[in-house]
């Protein structure tokens, strides 16, 4: 199960060379550092994940129609 990073705890992903090269390019064209980079990009991430838990669990949200589809042999 996931639990919440404290502040201050440190995560690590290996890129391969490719992935960080465009990270590179990313960040030098938008003249920042990786580290404030990749912080926007988290920040942005949770962000969306509030509006999609927030549609989830809205129970006033209308009720649209359910599609379905059936095989047939």
């Amino acid at each position: 199960m996931a639990r919440p990073l404290v502040r201050g705890e440190r995560i690590a992903a290996r890129l391969t060379p490719e992935a960080r090269r465009q990270l590179d390019i990313a960040v030098r064209s938008l003249g920042t550092t990786k580290s404030e980079f990749i912080r926007a990009v988290i920040v942005q991430a949770l962000h969306h994940e509030e509006i999609a838990r927030a549609a989830l669990e809205d129970l006033d949200k209308p009720q649209y129609p359910q599609f379905t589809s059936e095989l047939r042999a």
